[in-house]
């Protein structure tokens, strides 16, 4: 998808927490993810950026814990941090 959301994401996925990933964007043995760990909050950003529509990005995105955590260390398609910064100047500063 890697289309950066127009309106700001929600505060819904906020550390310490376990999220659960939507079928459609993780299918992995795990679907679970601990927001408390850079691991955790990596695994949550990479999926639904790269498979998730602007609905589900929308509902469950927050800007701004990938950029406290790891938004440099997430890996994506270029099109995807390129777009997000684009529309959220702080995630490349």
């Amino acid at each position: 998808m890697c289309i950066a959301v127009g309106q700001s994401p929600s505060a819904r996925f906020q550390a310490p927490a376990t999220a659960p990933l939507p079928l459609t964007v993780y299918w992995g043995p795990d679907a679970t993810a601990d927001l408390s760990t850079p691991d955790g909050v990596e695994k949550v950003y990479e999926n639904l950026i790269r498979e998730g529509t602007n609905d589900l990005q929308e509902a469950l995105l927050n800007v701004g814990l990938p950029s406290r955590v790891c938004w440099p260390q997430l890996r994506l398609p270029k099109r995807c941090p390129d777009s997000w910064e684009a529309r959220f100047p702080e995630l490349a500063a």
